[in-house]
């Protein structure tokens, strides 16, 4: 479970908060895949499951990853099975869905005994660490995150906590050398003391967030140790136009336990929902 930081240090079990609905007016990639005319019968549903069989007769299964929502793929193809006259009978227990950090947390946690801590609890646990030995006072530190935001104003602590924040993310996500960038580091290098005692808090207390779960899953996948992506035939990625460097790296080498299958793979993104506009 993700943990919340309590005002003593310690982590305790934190709920999720329920993510936002969305509204009529929003709709994912495959929703707009589905909803595409029908008038030509059934080339749409052929595309997305190409090796799955839409009869009445059932076919064995291969697995199958989805990064997307498994029931919203079952009401999808209901809906697509009653608008073109069809029968479909699959077993959708065999596919993989989730997240990509749902997915990746489950199959870390197969290899190591780890837990993964929520963006609050990141962004505290870094905080704390900030206002070690008054470090959020630190005119370097103050002078190289205004430069890098342009902004000649003042900068609070809070601001200053997210900006190291966003640095630590991007190494990972844009999978930078670290180490590199410290050997020519000046007035950041306080940025990188900060990073890293962040990161070595969460190793001692054998915690992750969710840059460190993505790394460490494109290491096992790199490394050609998850083995149950053996029998994978079937990639579909959704909402792909907010991939980051690193997931991408991960959909590539999963990418290729589907080639060796001889499989499918499906990517669907539309520019104009972008996170990163």
């Amino acid at each position: 479970n993700p943990f919340s930081l309590k005002r003593d240090g310690s982590l305790r079990p934190r709920k999720r908060s329920r993510p936002r609905a969305r509204s009529h007016r929003e709709t994912t990639g495959f929703e707009r895949l589905f909803s595409a005319d029908t008038s030509q019968k059934n080339p749409e549903i052929r595309q997305v499951f190409p090796d799955f069989s839409i009869s009445s007769g059932r076919k064995s299964c291969r697995s199958k990853l989805l990064c997307t929502s498994k029931g919203r793929i079952s009401n999808w193809t209901l809906m697509l099975s009653e608008e073109l006259g069809i029968g479909v009978d699959y077993d959708f227990d065999n596919l993989l869905i989730g997240t990509l950090d749902s997915i990746a947390e489950e199959l870390v946690s197969k290899h190591m005994d780890v837990e993964i801590i929520d963006n609050f609890t990141s962004s505290a646990i870094m905080m704390q660490n900030l206002l070690t030995d008054e470090r959020n006072k630190d005119k370097r530190l103050k002078q190289f995150l205004k430069k890098i935001k342009n902004n000649q104003g003042g900068v609070s602590t809070s601001d200053m906590n997210n900006q190291i924040q966003t640095i630590r993310e991007r190494i990972y996500y844009d999978m930078i050398n670290k180490e590199e960038l410290k050997k020519d580091a000046d007035r950041e290098s306080i940025v990188f003391e900060i990073i890293d005692d962040y990161l070595d808090q969460l190793n001692s207390r054998n915690v992750m967030d969710y840059a460190m779960l993505e790394e460490k899953f494109y290491e096992l996948l790199k490394n050609g140790l998850v083995d149950s992506f053996n029998d994978i035939s079937v990639l579909l990625i959704d909402e792909y136009q907010d991939t980051d460097l690193l997931q991408e790296a991960i959909y590539f080498k999963i990418a290729e336990y589907v080639n060796k299958n001889n499989g499918n793979i499906t990517v669907v993104g539309d520019d104009d929902q972008s996170l990163y506009r």
